[in-house]
């Protein structure tokens, strides 16, 4: 049997019913709010922490880049001294190269030079068929050593080089002249030996020997060099060089060869040092 409600209990009953109605769409409401608030707050964030993870990866990107140019800088500048070193050292060996080649292309000239003027000097001499040139060395002033040797009367000193050179003076032209010099090897060492351009000169242990031959003549007049030698002062003492002319003779075309009279020419050996 169905219970009849009054009106008040209907009224009463519609007022619930109307309350729990707007109670749970309230709490719909509610519940759906804080949905979207989550949904945008999730949203705000993904976007946060994505520009937070880029940001970091570009800061670690920018550094990567800064690394690599300053490692490239550091290359670049390394290539650069490289290449500065290298240039300087190929530039110092071009220059020493350049100045070997001058020093070389000099040396060589001032040879040939001196070779060409010696062959002149002879080739004049030739030519004329007479003068012989008398060789005055220049003279030395440091000394190896304070012991003295006297050569032929000149003070000389151990361990110095000096040169001998005897001289012929002639009021006739020579055809031609032979002899020789001795020394005491003891004393003097022999290093070289030069003959005037008509000449030979050779040294034989103790020994200078000299000759000379030509058609043309010698003219000794002004006085000339037989021969040049230089020698090594090996001890402190006194010795000489002493000289044996053989043969001088004179050009007579009526009566050749004629030999030379004492009182024709003079000779002399002199000592620089």
């Amino acid at each position: 049997m169905k219970k009849k409600f009054s009106k008040k209990e209907k009224i009463t009953l519609g007022v619930l019913v109307g309350l729990m109605v707007a109670v749970i769409a309230f709490g719909a409401f509610v519940i759906v709010g804080n949905v979207n608030k989550a949904n945008e707050e999730t949203k705000k964030i993904t976007p946060t922490s994505s520009s937070s993870s880029e940001g970091e990866t570009e800061a670690v990107s920018t550094k990567a880049a800064k690394k690599d140019k300053e490692t490239s800088s550091k290359s670049s500048k390394s290539s650069k001294t490289s290449s500065k070193t290298s240039s300087k050292t190929d530039s110092k060996a071009s220059s020493s190269a350049s100045q070997s080649s001058k020093t070389s292309t000099s040396t060589s000239t001032s040879t040939s030079s001196k070779a060409t003027s010696s062959k002149s000097t002879s080739s004049k001499a030739k030519d004329k068929g007479d003068k012989v040139t008398k060789v005055v060395p220049e003279p030395v002033s440091d000394h190896k050593s304070e012991s003295v040797l006297t050569v032929n009367g000149k003070k000389c000193y151990v361990g110095d080089t000096i040169t001998v050179v005897f001289n012929i003076k002639s009021n006739k032209k020579v055809v031609n002249y032979q002899g020789y010099s001795t020394f005491d090897t003891s004393y003097l060492k022999l290093k070289e030996v030069m003959p005037n351009s008509f000449g030979l000169a050779q040294d034989s242990d103790n020994q200078i020997i000299y000759n000379a031959s030509t058609p043309s003549g010698m003219d000794f007049s002004e006085t000339g060099t037989v021969y040049s030698a230089t020698f090594e002062v090996l001890k402190s003492g006194s010795t000489s060089v002493k000289n044996t002319l053989e043969i001088i003779s004179e050009l007579d075309s009526s009566n050749y060869p004629v030999q030379l009279a004492d009182g024709d020419y003079k000779t002399k050996i002199e000592i620089y040092d």
